[in-house]
This record gives structure tokens, C-alpha cells and sequence, in this order.
């Protein structure tokens, strides 16, 4: 099989076992990435070799992503159980968020102010991520977000 088949094969396979878990589609969606992104990341850094051991070894990801993310779940349930009610008496009210605003202030970023935000707050992803992916030091991360909520919050009018 060539190299398009064998990605297709391991795709169907990952999607096959989120679907036998029962996953709704969005959970099932972020579980096939996650387990996506280990398997590819094993593989540029040769802890695993293609072939017939990497169908093995995407079955033993996918498996210990869906336990952490159950384990993940049960210990967030419990909390809630425990912590919950007295949450909801501190807790301040959500924010009304102008969302066409936000979607203006966001493009008005540089590309890269934009991208940091975005993996922070929407990819919820910490700063050695970003900077991994974006190809920036952790430090210089920080300093860009900072400035980057600073334009935010200007643009959505924290001065008025």
C-alpha cells in the first residue's frame, strides 16, 4: 500500500474507534487530532517505525488518550460535585461579549499577535506549544500575547 493509503487506513481506523466510544462529534473530533498529533510526532522524532509495528502503536495512543480523557472527565465531574454549588455563589456573571466586534479587533492583529492569541485561547495551548509551532522562543510568546490583549481590549473599548 503506498504512503496515501497507509494515511487514509490509519485516519479511517482512528475515526472508526471514536465513533465505538461513543464520542460526540466534537469530542470525537479533538480525541482523532490528539491522537493524530502523538502518532505524527513519534514518528518525525523515529520513535516508531512505519510498517506493521505503527498500526499497533496508533491502537496503544488511541487508547491511553481516550483513558486520560475519561480520567480527565471523571476527576472534573467530582470536582464540580464538590466544589460546585459554592462556585456558583462566587462565581462573577459571564461576560457579554460583542462577538462581530472581537471578530473586527482580531483582524486588525499582525498575523502573528493574531496566530498567538488564537492557540492560546481557542487551541488552548500553553506557551513551549506555541512557540514549538510558531517557531518563536516561550519568552518572546509571552511578550507578544501581552501586547496582543493589551490592542484587544483597547479595540473593544476598555477606555470608553
Amino acid at each position: 500500500m503506498d504512503a496515501d493509503g497507509d494515511d487514509a487506513a490509519l485516519a479511517a481506523r482512528i475515526v472508526l474507534y471514536r465513533n465505538r466510544c461513543g464520542a460526540e462529534s466534537d469530542a470525537a473530533a479533538d480525541l482523532s487530532q490528539e491522537v493524530l498529533v502523538v502518532v505524527i510526532r513519534a514518528l518525525r522524532e523515529r520513535r516508531v517505525n512505519e510498517g506493521d509495528r505503527l498500526a499497533a502503536y496508533v491502537s496503544g495512543v488511541r487508547r491511553n488518550v481516550t483513558r486520560d480523557w475519561k480520567k480527565g472527565e471523571r476527576r472534573r465531574g467530582a470536582l464540580l460535585d464538590r466544589f460546585g454549588s459554592a462556585w456558583a455563589e462566587i462565581a462573577p456573571p459571564a461576560p457579554v461579549v460583542d462577538r462581530p466586534q472581537l471578530a473586527r479587533c482580531l483582524e486588525r492583529l499582525g498575523v502573528r499577535d493574531r496566530a498567538v492569541v488564537v492557540l492560546t485561547y481557542f487551541g488552548d495551548k500553553d506557551c513551549d506549544e506555541i512557540a514549538r509551532e510558531l517557531g518563536m522562543s516561550t519568552g518572546n510568546v509571552r511578550v507578544v500575547r501581552h501586547r496582543a490583549l493589551e490592542q484587544l481590549l483597547d479595540c473593544m473599548g476598555r477606555g470608553s
